[in-house]
């Protein structure tokens, strides 16, 4: 059943209507016509209501080969072909074609007439005999003889959706009764071996009722099927299956199941690819024959579990069936969901792909050396293209110097002016101007998308309330347009930093209260490098803080937060003192700026000579709280999904205790909904107090890092080349956003540095590394470690290096 050796050969098809319209797996029949010497026809049905019968004939296909075409007032859910003998007192014309509407049964009696003249175009008329309506919503229909022997008609049932069943007998209604336990209606057979109505439960159960049963009962809670078989899959069809020994298929959604009429298990198939539907058809001896079609383009035949043949199809059929075509029995009829039907044949010709040998060629080798010579000519050219600011079509920004604009109460506001310019108009779209920055600055707009014009002016704003409690990380604000170009994503960005002085102020040394004064527990000694001096430390302030003027060696600075930066000329050079670590890199950094500006040396102007040992202990006590505060917010995310389940749990047993027709106590469920909704309240007000505080340890983390990398900087002499590979394992900029812990992508990253590009030197060879990569529950140990080990292989002369 793997492979189909052999393709099925297409006699006769009719093309499927145009729209959206769609069939039914049940509204496919083929009809016996008495009227031109018992030939057949197909008829087929769709959910708009459009019913058509065809009489095929070999070759193409056409309009006079459709007999019969009308639109019905109401959907078709199945067709069934008769006679049906559904009157006692007889019929000279029994209806020959059933019908399913959503709220009816309708019989009609289709009668051909004789060709038209000396052409062979016949038309056919279909007159409606019976119609039988009810009010629930049907799901499909059956008919057959329920009484067996003393019944002199045939019945008809129709299941609602709900699982009703409604009978009719004697063209009158005979009774209705509602089968127990049913979620969803499922494929519904008579069998009348036995006058039984073999169903399907949502569970995957196989259930059978007897009609006398069914006929005498009165109380549906006392309706007990007649045998059950639990299959383990939900039923797609049932069908039954006159042989030697009477049989029940069921098509499950991966296999096949042959019951007896009393419930047993004959035989079970697992399939290799998903069914889409079946047809029993003539079994000879005790053999079931079955056709069955697949979701990959097979066509199953089957002799009880025995795969005979297999053929390849050029569609997926919804429905299958047989007919008589051009004189020949078992020609197979299918359905396709757009409503297209055909005849076809299983061929024995087999499908084998032709392949196709190239032919052998000489290679050109002077030809493939050029074309690669001017492939890589173009390569290199594009590599060695000097960026441009925006590419041609696309949009150019440039932002205006800000201007401060400072509040009495000490907030601030800085505004700059944003010019936005499209060179093509007509083909960019969608154009989003994003506007970021560190907490808790404020920016306006954040996010906004504007119609496209030549040019677009945008104010921005960055404001700072008062009293705010933070710690600055970052000072730049990021700006960002993204567009499409011809469907393609485009971006261009920009960026302007916040001045210092919007951050913290100097203040005059008299001024300060001696009593106030803070225990600086931070001290960093920047010297000049190579034996030359730095410039007065009023030049480095005023250059600083933009001329604002300060005399004198010494120098405080306030900022936010308690932040207080004492800066000092000594004989050597500067010395900055802090009680955070996270606060030194604000003027440091600066410091250094102005420093080998002035000297003009990048690099070499200045060093720290300043033992590094108190700055890490201070540095992990601030990874350490970070670290805590962040498993705190993932112990209390478990907590509130853990009482989230059991809300759900206690929803879930009340509701089925308040539905149950006669409810068992409640026995304090209602107490234990309600303590366990109050718990998860005070569980989210305690967990966004955590995440709140997780924002400001990571505020802090970012800070301490920043200062910490300029350390090692100075410290080590660190080239630019140097100092990006620590940044890239130490990186300030992740700490918000490393949803995996930035803890454990720090230590994994210094693992591999320690690995590759300090793993060669020479220089303190008797230190042993550990290697070994830190758990989440292990904690920030193997992280100092590594980070230590870095710090010891750099002061022992290592060079960091990509090779």
């Amino acid at each position: 059943m793997s492979s189909g050796l052999f393709k099925a050969i297409e006699l006769w098809s009719a093309p499927g209507a145009d729209g959206d319209d769609e069939h039914d797996p049940s509204a496919l029949t083929v009809l016996r016509l008495p009227q031109i010497d018992d030939q057949e026809a197909i008829a087929i049905g769709s959910y708009n209501g459009l019913l058509k019968i065809y009489l095929p004939d070999k070759g193409q296909f056409y309009s006079s080969q459709l007999l019969f075409e009308t639109q019905l007032k109401q959907a078709i859910l199945g067709l069934h072909g008769g006679p049906f003998n559904i009157t006692s007192a007889g019929s000279t014309s029994p209806p020959t074609l059933a019908v399913l509407h959503p709220k009816s049964v309708a019989f009609y009696d289709v009668q051909v007439g004789a060709p038209l003249g000396e052409d062979t175009i016949r038309t056919a008329k279909v007159q409606l005999i019976h119609n039988y309506n009810f009010e629930e919503s049907a799901a499909n229909v059956i008919f057959g003889r329920f009484q067996g022997v003393r019944s002199a008609c045939d019945g008809v049932c129709v299941q609602s959706l709900s699982g009703e069943l409604l009978f009719w007998e004697q063209d009158a209604f005979s009774f209705k009764t509602q089968l127990p336990d049913v979620l969803v209606a499922g494929p519904l057979c008579f069998v009348p071996s036995n006058d039984t109505m073999v169903t399907s439960t949502a569970s995957g159960t196989i259930e059978a009722f007897k009609y006398i049963a069914l006929a005498a009962q009165t109380d549906t809670d006392k309706i007990k099927p007649t045998w059950s078989l639990n299959l383990g899959e939900l039923a797609m069809d049932i069908q039954y299956a006159l042989s030697t020994t009477p049989t029940v298929i069921v098509l499950g959604e991966r296999s096949v199941f042959w019951l007896t009429d009393s419930g047993g298990l004959r035989l079970s198939k697992r399939l290799e690819s998903d069914p889409m539907c079946m047809l029993s058809y003539q079994s000879n001896g005790p053999a079931v024959n079955l056709l069955l079609s697949t979701h990959d383009h097979k066509l199953v035949v089957l002799r009880d579990a025995v795969v005979v043949w297999t053929a390849h199809l050029d569609f997926i059929p919804i429905a299958l069936g047989l007919c008589e075509f051009g004189g020949t029995h078992g020609v197979i009829v299918s359905l396709e969901e757009t409503g297209r039907v055909g005849c076809f044949y299983l061929g024995t010709d087999p499908e084998i792909p032709t392949r196709v040998v190239p032919e052998a060629q000489e290679v050109a080798y002077d030809r493939m050396d050029a074309e690669m010579a001017e492939l890589q000519g173009t390569i290199r050219s594009i590599l060695l293209a000097e960026p441009k600011v925006a590419s041609s079509g696309g949009l150019e920004m440039e932002c205006s110097l800000p201007s401060i604009q400072k509040h009495p109460d000490g907030a601030w506001t800085l505004t700059s002016t944003l010019t936005i310019q499209c060179l093509d108009v007509n083909r960019i779209d969608n154009v989003t101007l994003r506007v970021t920055a560190a907490a808790p600055f404020v920016t306006t707009p954040q996010q906004t998308v504007f119609d496209v014009t030549s040019v677009l002016t945008v104010p921005v704003s960055v404001s700072c309330p008062a009293d705010t409690e933070w710690v600055c990380y970052s000072t730049t604000v990021q700006i960002l347009a993204t567009y499409t170009i011809a469907g393609e994503p485009r971006l261009v960005s920009d960026s302007f930093p916040i001045p210092l002085t919007l951050l913290c102020s100097p203040v005059d040394i008299e001024s300060l209260d001696p009593s106030s004064a803070k225990v600086c527990s931070v001290q960093v000694q920047v010297v000049p490098g190579g034996g030359r001096s730095l410039p007065s430390l009023t030049t480095v302030a005023s250059k600083i803080f933009e001329g604002t003027p300060v005399t004198g060696d010494f120098l405080s600075v306030t900022g936010p937060d308690g932040l207080e930066v004492h800066a000092s000329r000594t004989d050597d050079g500067y010395c900055l003192s802090a009680d955070v670590l996270g606060s030194v890199w604000l003027l440091l950094d600066g410091f250094v700026l102005v420093a080998e500006e002035k000297l003009g040396q990048e690099g070499d102007a200045v060093v720290v000579n300043e033992d590094l040992d108190n700055m890490l202990d201070l540095y992990f006590s601030d990874i350490d709280a970070h670290f805590a505060v962040r498993h705190e917010v993932e112990h209390y995310i478990t907590l509130l999904d853990k009482s989230a389940q059991q809300i759900r749990v206690a929803q879930k047993r009340l509701l089925a205790r308040l539905k149950d027709k006669t409810p068992a106590p409640l026995d304090h469920l209602d107490q234990l909904l309600e303590g366990s909704y109050d718990a998860l309240l005070e569980l989210t007000t305690v967990l966004a107090d955590a995440e709140t505080r997780l924002t400001s340890a990571a505020d802090v983390l970012a800070a301490s890092t920043k200062t910490i990398l300029i350390l090692l900087k100075l410290r080590f002499r660190l080239d630019p080349m140097q100092v990006n590979i620590l940044h890239s394992v130490l990186d300030p900029d992740t700490v918000h956003a490393a949803e995996d812990g930035w803890e454990e992508r720090a230590d994994a990253a210094l693992v591999h540095l320690l690995k590759t590009c300090l793993s060669g030197t020479q220089t303190d060879s008797s230190r042993v590394v550990d290697f070994t990569l830190a758990a989440p529950e292990v904690g920030t140990a193997p992280l100092k470690k590594h980070l230590t080990q870095l710090c010891a292989k750099l002061k022992g002369g290592a060079t960091l290096a990509l090779t």
